[in-house]
This record gives C-alpha cells, structure tokens and sequence, in this order.
C-alpha cells in the first residue's frame, strides 16, 4: 500500500501536467491523443541466468528510454522488476513499464503515420532519413531475441493514476514462490537485484512528503537521534557479536536477584 500510494501519487501529478500542456496547446500542433497511462510488459530471452538477464536487460531498458524521449513517445515513466520461473524453471525476467504519453507506436506502420516529418520531402544536402520504427521494432533492436511486448492503452475512465498504482506495487513487493523457484534460483534472484533499486523513474517524479505540522504549520525537525544500543548496552552488543563468530562468553549470575511470592514459592517446592 506504501508503494501503491507513491506510484499513484506521482502518475496523477505527471498526467494532469501533461493534459494541461496537451490542453493548452493548439489543435494544429498537436500529435496523438489527449495524454494517457500505458502499461507495458517488457520480455527478453532468457539464458539461464537471472543475474546475466538482469544486467543486459537494464541496458536494453536504458537505450529503450533515451530512444522513447528522443522520439517524443513519452518522458514520464515508472519501471519495475518481475521473475518468475518460466517454462523451463530456469527463471525468466521482466520489466514492468508505466508511462505517460499521448501516443505510443506499436509498430513501424504506426510510427510512420505518427511522425509526419518521414513524408516531408529531403532537402539538398540533407541525410537521407532513417525508416520509422515502432516499439516493437526499437525493443528488438535493444534486446535481440526479444519476440514479446504488450502494450495496454489507456484506459478511458479518470482511474489511470490508480490502475498504474495497482500495476507496478503489485511486481515490487511480489516475492518468491517456493513451488515455482528452487533455492539456487532464488539466490540467483537475491544476487540479481542486490544494491539495486526496486522501482526506477524519470526525474521529479515522486511527490515530496508534507513535513509540516498540522498543528502549527511549522516544518518538522529532527532535533536528535536515540541512543544507540551499543552506547547504552556495550556489553550485550559484545557478547552478540562474539556469539556469532562461535565465541561463547561467560554471562554469570543476573545483575537483580529474582524475588518469588509465596504462591511461586509454593509452586518452586519440589
């Protein structure tokens, strides 16, 4: 629910600021349709290896994104991470993608009737310009091998925000399912996304917490950590961490000697 509330708090802000420039600007210059959310499922093949996928899918993701904005597709997005165990148990990984966009070409058909600057005639001098490509067409050129993308359009009500919400929280707290995954799968899986983040977005997406008071308006400060353990409690924290290595030390007698009642004395007799 953490999750969800952030997603959906940053998708709202991003697509009313998008419809408002939508909005605002003239109807002879715009392209597409009014700006919505689309959900997309990125695939690539996988080799065996969770860690290995992980890695050249993050590259494939990244030259996704730069061609994206370069093409004006979308630059809003939020992405996250999915595996599961796939046909062969061998582990196959997924990229799960939130974005905000007046239109997204699927194909090279529907690039080229997007992008109008492909029929204007080539200038004197000019390069000879690239054929269109669609998402299909530039995800297989990031990723080869990859065959599957799914694409859902918006959706028409106003629960956009909240269906991109459900969509992405739903895959960063997705854990493992021990019918599905072996234990050597499911190290492979920790050591995938070790020291990596669990949802990536473009910049100034996520909505800056209120730090306010309600009370008096006031900004809340942090005027003092707590004491820490090992300054309260430097011995225990001594003996913890001898235990660990296989070091046991001699804890003696307790510091307050027990006082039994008279009904514990009663039970205490043999």
């Amino acid at each position: 629910m953490k999750w969800r509330k952030k997603i959906v708090a940053g998708m709202d802000a991003a697509l009313r600021q998008a419809r408002a420039a939508w909005d605002a600007t003239p109807h002879y210059r715009r392209r597409g349709m009014r700006p919505g959310i689309y959900l997309i499922t990125l695939t690539a093949p996988h080799s065996g290896d969770l860690e290995t996928d992980r890695k050249a899918m993050g590259r494939a993701v990244r030259k996704l994104q730069k061609h994206a904005t370069a093409a004006g597709w979308w630059r809003t997005y939020a992405l996250t991470w999915e595996a599961t165990a796939g046909s062969r148990g061998d582990g196959h990984m997924h990229a799960h993608l939130a974005v905000v966009s007046s239109w997204v070409p699927y194909t090279a058909k529907q690039a080229s009737h997007y992008d109008a600057d492909l029929w204007a005639p080539r200038r004197k001098g000019e390069r000879a310009k690239r054929a269109a490509r669609g998402l299909w067409e530039i995800w297989e050129h990031c990723m080869p091998g990859a065959h599957v993308l799914d694409v859902q359009a918006p959706r028409r009500g106003g629960d956009g925000s909240l269906a991109a919400g459900h969509y992405l929280a739903k895959y960063v707290t997705k854990g493992i399912d021990p019918e599905e995954f072996t234990g050597a799968k499911a190290g492979e899986l920790l050591v995938a996304f070790r020291s990596r983040r669990k949802v990536s977005t473009s910049r100034g997406f996520w909505i800056p917490a209120d730090t306010t008071c309600a009370c008096c308006g006031e900004h809340v400060r942090s005027l003092g950590a707590p004491c820490s353990l090992q300054e309260l409690l430097p011995g225990a924290v001594l003996r913890a961490r001898a235990e660990r290595v296989g070091y046991f030390v001699e804890r003696g007698p307790p510091q307050v000697a027990l006082e039994l009642t008279d009904a514990k004395r009663s039970h205490a007799r043999p």
